[in-house]
């Protein structure tokens, strides 16, 4: 096997594995957004009570948005699962809070609607990679 058709190869591989994790991992947080979906059929109303940041390593803030909302008769306070480089809420705002029947720690947010762009955007990178790594391959197969 000439050297460049082992680089082609390598090159192929890293990409699709790359590629399968960004896919996967989107895949695995569009399922459960879905399954949050089905599960979470009560409507609260909600509040963003305040925003927590984190510094990332690289100097980068991330903001996650705390809701609050009274379900099944008590008050439940939850910070947001997804974190946002620029803050898409401000302590104050309304939101719309589903919850599951029965356990209404398992909720979602209608307004955290920019999630589901994140998930389709993992998807798309991890597809890309995909293409990327059976380009290659079939570069190496091909001329190799």
């Amino acid at each position: 096997m000439s050297q460049s058709t082992m680089f082609a190869l390598s090159f192929g591989g890293i990409w699709g594995l790359v590629g399968a994790v960004l896919f996967l991992v989107g895949w695995n947080i569009s399922r459960d957004q879905k399954r949050r979906q089905k599960l979470c059929t009560q409507l609260a109303a909600g509040t963003v009570a305040e925003i927590h940041t984190r510094t990332h390593r690289r100097g980068q803030v991330a903001y996650y948005p705390v809701f609050t909302y009274f379900a099944e008769g008590q008050k439940y306070t939850v910070e947001s699962s997804f974190a946002w480089y620029t803050s898409q809420f401000e302590p104050g705002d309304p939101v719309s809070v589903y919850f599951q029947p029965g356990n209404p720690q398992n909720y979602y947010v209608k307004e955290e609607s920019a999630s589901q762009k994140f998930t389709v955007s993992f998807q798309r990178m991890g597809a890309g990679c995909l293409v990327m790594a059976a380009a290659a391959c079939a570069i190496a197969y091909f001329f190799g």
